[in-house]
């Protein structure tokens, strides 16, 4: 997939420790919104994951998620082939969010979609 299609946000708090993350596919690029908007629910269904790599990369990946499985709050909207999507970040950003993620209880996380005027997605954040 094409990196330049898609934002990475790195979301932080206050005391400026890594907080979450959004994930979008830029407004104009159809396949990349709805790859963002499936990959929660591929996540969920045990058919995607995010991977810190090293050297500020992160990849996401999924196999698809179909219309049926996007149930009707999304609808087609979430339909993708799905797909593997390396992005480049900042060390600090890699660290801090594998931390993050680590040190927070996965039912303590909440995904949000995020249907903006730049873009489609969904934001991950400690509830």
């Amino acid at each position: 997939m094409n990196s330049k299609s898609f934002i990475l946000r790195v979301n932080r708090d206050a005391h400026k420790r890594v907080s979450g993350f959004t994930l979008m596919g830029v407004s104009g690029d159809v396949s990349a919104q709805a790859y963002c908007l499936s990959f929660p629910i591929a996540q969920r269904l045990g058919k995607g994951e995010m991977v810190f790599e090293g050297g500020g990369k992160i990849v996401f990946s999924h196999g698809g998620i179909s219309q049926e499985e996007t149930g009707a709050d999304l609808g087609a909207l979430g339909v993708s082939d799905g797909g593997v999507l390396s992005v480049d970040v900042s060390f600090e950003d890699e660290t801090g969010l594998a931390e993050f993620l680590e040190r927070i209880d996965e039912r303590q996380l909440k995904i949000r979609p995020e249907i903006t005027m730049w873009g489609t997605g969904f934001t991950l954040c400690a509830k």
